[in-house]
């Protein structure tokens, strides 16, 4: 664990030049909303370097976006992670977890994706692109861990009966992934509160 932990850290804290591509990245993709549209020279057009700079760091394209997102959901991730460090209580977390989620709604797919790993169901088009097998991996034992850790807070002060630990991911994701998708809803009187 310590040693992914030091390899989430340095994926949080890039060099500058690749940093600006990572941000031009994002930026591009919310413009575009398609992968397949963006091209090197947007990348490095949008972050103020040179084309061949894009070239001393990453090997293609695909390389670039990967580890663009990558650093986003380990930014992210690790935001709310130090959003909720702090709070005391299991119900707190819970709910501080969620208002987390609500006010950062630009990165609720983000939050999908990193889930989408997490399952095991991450089949969506972004897997084209080389984000490391084993990276994937080490991300999903880390959050399982996270989970199982806030878990435990729930079993300790009995608001959790449920001993088996795969349920509790089960059921973390499930109830992360319904709160998201009701906030999200355009209706209004459909989305369900905190309490609920």
């Amino acid at each position: 664990m310590a040693d992914f932990l030091e390899e989430f850290d340095k994926i949080k804290n890039p060099p500058e030049k690749v940093l600006l591509m990572y941000q031009a990245v994002l930026e591009l993709l919310n413009e575009k909303k398609n992968i397949a549209l963006v091209k090197v020279i947007d990348i490095t057009n949008r972050a103020g370097i040179g084309k061949g700079t894009a070239y001393e760091y990453f090997s293609s394209k695909e390389e670039i976006i990967s580890n663009a997102l990558l650093y986003a959901y380990c930014d992210k991730f690790s935001s709310m992670v130090e959003n909720v460090g702090h709070i005391k209580g299991f119900k707190e977390q819970f709910f501080k977890i969620l208002e987390w989620l609500s006010e950062n709604l630009d990165c609720s797919i983000l939050f999908t994706k990193i889930i989408q790993i997490v399952s095991g169901n991450d089949d969506s088009e972004i897997t084209c692109f080389p984000i490391a097998e084993e990276m994937k991996k080490r991300i999903a034992e880390y959050i399982i861990a996270l989970i199982k850790s806030f878990m435990k807070c729930g079993i300790e002060e009995q608001i959790i009966t449920e001993q088996d630990e795969r349920k509790h991911v089960l059921a973390f994701l499930t109830a992360i992934m319904e709160y998201g998708f009701s906030i999200k809803k355009e209706n209004k009187s459909c989305a369900i509160t905190l309490e609920d």
